[in-house]
Order: structure tokens, then C-alpha cells, then sequence
């Protein structure tokens, strides 16, 4: 079968057109837009090719320098001679529409160059393979690249056009009464503190085992599912879907977690339990079960999801260290830096909060008192982690270390890095039988409630209660 690749004709000579009979106001234009391979006929590519070449120069484009251009360079009769050249300008009526000839010269360039990548994978699966996902991942690479690299064009932003953005979008939250810069996680303090996920950052929430990571993860993935109404990817690399669900029906419907698991539940439990489960299956919340998960298996994931079920509001990976690198390197720090470098690559392609869960060094468990409290440098292979990640959350509490706490059922959650906003500690009700991290409520809840973040300095020891 003859493969035809799309093209118009009429489009690229009416850009070349354009430029020749207005080059000022339509060169701008057409190449903020365009390159040399854009165009599919040849002699196009040589003639746009010339025109860049005088601009670059510092001369104008007309007729005779173009002309001369092309002599210069031996390329006249592959553009078509001067009679085609002169006749570039006679179908141009009017450059009024010389943006939205450009665009569509660039997206069947775009369409080419997709079917092109498409050939040499398909060749490339005529041959034996030996590693499928291997195979699979190159595939994935090279559309991705193709698509993400002509798709994107660097924009040159004005202040005037920031600042407009910038108020308008204030004085819309602003009349729809809402504070909150990013995704609402449904913990209020966390909420306040944080102004919300907000699309594009890295969050890296870490802990020692038997904290209460992934119990948080699950209280901000419901928290923002039921207030976006948008998909929430998450990636479990430690717990099975059947343990996932275990703890999010005991948190959810407050029903002991120990019964779950033996099945030793009432009937008002059971009733109880019915009725989360009906709840929960209406959330848009997605998982991948999987140990080694390479972060491109994530993006290929997440692109589905969006494809079948729109934009995503959070993409959750639990946790950072057992996620697999792409390839394999000698140096564990070197992987990771790989890893969380891609995270908050993935967390601006899709403009959605990317949540990483991460492990703590022991070091934290040879200190004693308030000391034990978590501190940047505890996170593993801190370094690129601190550095990626755009606020980083620490999970402490203290009943783990001291039985006799008078913080008994209170978890602390510390912001220790925040790029926009304060640090501190916020404090949290922890229901062990649950699983569940809640607001506080009462007392403790309008105490903290009160506080004035704006107003609080940017101190790593200060708690805010």
C-alpha cells in the first residue's frame, strides 16, 4: 500500500506569498510558527530556507535579495526558478490570514513527522524483540518526543500580559469566593497553608515506616477527586488493590480496619461499609499495581486516562524510592535524581500536582525528644529530592517514640520546604483503628484555624498551634 503523507500545496505557497508581499508584519508571523522542515515541497523548504537567511543578515526580504539569496547558495533552479518565484505572490489576495495558513503548514508537518516515527516503530516490531517493554517504552519515547517537541513553541511572555493574567485570575477567585490557589485536599489546615495542590508542583510527603503516609496520600486522593470532579492517578508500589481498598473503606466509613481484614464485621458495619463502597465507586480515582513501574509506563498511563476521562486533578506514586528509574545506574543517588526529575516533569505536562511519597533515613530513630522530628536532610538521597520538589510535607508522631505522650491520636504534619508559602507544623487527629488522618475538632481546631500564615515568619522550628 502507498503511503500518502498530507501536505498543502496551496497553504505553503500562500505563507511564501505573504511574506514577500508584506515581509515586515508576515515573516514575524509565519516563523514564530515555522521552520524549514515544516514545508513538504522541497523547493518551499529551499525558498523559506533563503528567507531566513536574509533576515538573520540583517536585510529585507524582497524579490531581488531573495533572488540573489538563493544564486548565492546554488539553490534557484530547486526553488523553482524566477518565473515560480514571481508567481508566489499573483494567488495572494490579501495576508490577512498568513497566522492561520502557517498553522496549518506546521500541524501536517506535525502529521508527517508522527507518521514517520510510526513507520520506524512498526519496522523496528518486524523484527524480533526480545524485551517487550523495552520495545514499548522506545515506542512511547519517540511519539512523545515527536508530539511534545513540535507542539510546544517557546513563548516569549510581556509583564503586561503576566500582570493582566495574574488580576484577572485574582478577581475571579476573588467573586467566586475562593481563596484557595490550587486543588482543595479537604484538610482544611493543609489547605490553608499550602493555598491547595496547585497544578504543576511537586509534593514529596515523607515519613519513617508506620507513619502514615499512604493513609494521608489516601485522605488528599479522595480530598481532591470529590472537590475537582477530575481523574486521580495514583501508582501503588507497595500495597495490592485489595489492601488499597481495605483502608480506604475503614477510613472512609470509620469502620475498625482489623474487622475488614478478618471479616468479622457487625451488620450496621457491614451496612456502613455498603454504603462508602457506593460512595467511593463515584470517584474518578484510577491505580496502577505494580512494583517495578517505570515513570514513561506512568506517563503512557496518565495520557490514557486523560484520552478516556479528561484532565488530571493528582497523580500519586507511592513511593518515590521503589519507583523504577529508566535504566539502571550504579549510583542509587544518581537514580533517583532521575526519578524525581521526571516527576515534576510529569507534574507540568499534565498542569496536575504530582503527590511522591518518601522514605526517611534511620537517622531520625537515633535521636531523642523533639529532635526526632523529621528535617530535610533525613529525607534518602535528599538532594534531588529537596531540590525537584516544590513543598515537602514530613508525617511525625510522637506516640510511636514515647507511650506516654500527652499526644496521644495526633499526628503532626510538617512543611518543611514550601516555595510560596509558610513552614511549620500543623496537627492533625491520626484514628489508628481507621487508618485516617481528620481535621481537629473543637478547641484545639479554631485555635489553629485562627492563625494568620500571612503574617507568620519563615522559620523551620516554628509550630503554628
Amino acid at each position: 500500500m502507498q503511503l500518502h503523507f498530507p501536505h498543502d500545496d496551496h497553504a505553503e505557497r500562500g505563507v511564501l506569498g505573504a511574506v514577500l508581499l508584506d515581509p515586515n508584519e508576515c515573516w514575524h508571523v509565519a516563523s514564530d510558527q515555522l521552520r524549514v522542515s515544516d514545508f513538504y515541497a522541497p523547493r518551499h523548504a529551499e525558498i523559506w530556507r533563503a528567507m531566513a537567511a536574509l533576515v538573520k543578515s540583517g536585510g529585507a526580504i524582497d524579490l531581488v535579495l531573495l533572488r540573489s539569496q538563493l544564486l548565492l547558495t546554488d539553490k534557484l533552479e530547486q526553488a523553482g526558478g524566477d518565473e515560480y518565484l514571481i508567481g508566489l505572490t499573483d494567488t495572494i489576495p490579501t495576508t490577512a490570514h498568513t497566522a492561520q495558513m502557517a498553522k496549518r503548514v506546521h500541524e501536517l508537518s506535525l502529521v508527517r513527522e508522527v507518521m514517520r516515527a510510526s513507520l520506524r516503530i512498526a519496522e523496528e516490531g518486524a523484527e524480533p524483540i526480545d524485551d517487550v517493554d523495552d520495545y514499548l517504552d522506545r515506542a512511547s519515547h519517540v511519539l512523545a518526543g515527536v508530539c511534545e517537541t513540535r507542539a510546544s513553541k517557546l513563548n516569549v511572555t510581556t509583564l503586561p500580559d503576566v500582570l493582566d493574567e495574574s488580576y484577572s485570575d485574582l478577581a475571579r477567585r476573588q467573586q467566586a469566593g475562593q481563596s484557595l490557589l490550587g486543588h482543595p485536599t479537604g484538610l482544611h489546615l493543609l489547605d490553608r497553608a499550602t493555598s491547595g495542590f496547585v497544578p504543576g508542583d511537586l509534593i514529596v510527603l515523607a515519613g519513617r515506616p508506620g507513619m502514615g503516609k499512604t493513609a494521608l496520600a489516601n485522605a488528599i486522593k479522595l480530598g481532591i477527586a470529590r472537590s475537582t470532579k477530575r481523574a486521580v492517578l495514583s501508582l501503588e508500589l507497595e500495597m495490592t488493590g485489595q489492601q488499597l481498598a481495605h483502608r480506604l473503606l475503614a477510613a472512609e466509613g470509620s469502620v475498625d480496619l482489623r474487622h475488614i481484614r478478618s471479616a468479622k464485621l457487625t451488620a450496621q458495619e457491614l451496612q456502613d461499609l455498603a454504603i462508602t463502597a457506593d460512595e467511593l465507586s463515584r470517584l474518578p480515582i484510577f491505580f496502577i499495581e505494580r512494583r517495578d513501574t517505570r515513570i514513561s509506563e506512568l506517563r503512557r498511563a496518565a495520557r490514557r486516562v486523560v484520552h478516556q476521562h479528561g484532565p488530571l486533578a493528582l497523580v500519586v506514586i507511592d513511593y518515590l524510592q521503589i519507583a523504577r528509574p529508566e535504566k539502571r545506574d550504579s549510583n542509587r543517588a544518581q537514580e533517583v535524581s532521575e526519578i524525581s526529575g521526571a516527576l515534576k516533569s510529569l507534574a507540568g505536562e499534565f498542569g496536575c500536582p504530582v503527590l511522591a511519597l518518601s522514605q526517611l533515613n534511620r537517622k531520625v530513630e537515633s535521636r531523642h525528644g523533639a529532635e526526632r522530628r523529621p528535617i530535610l536532610s533525613d529525607l534518602r538521597e535528599s538532594g534531588a529530592i529537596e531540590q525537584d520538589a516544590d513543598t515537602v510535607l514530613f508525617i511525625h508522631r510522637e506516640e510511636l517514640y514515647d507511650a506516654s505522650t500527652p499526644d496521644k491520636g495526633i499526628a503532626e504534619v510538617i512543611i518543611a520546604k514550601q516555595r510560596s508559602g509558610p513552614l511549620g507544623t500543623l496537627r492533625f487527629a491520626w484514628r489508628s483503628e481507621f487508618t485516617a488522618f481528620a481535621n481537629l475538632a473543637y478547641a484545639e481546631h479554631d485555635r489553629q484555624e485562627s492563625l494568620g500564615y500571612d503574617e507568620q515568619p519563615r522559620s523551620n522550628g516554628r509550630t503554628y498551634e
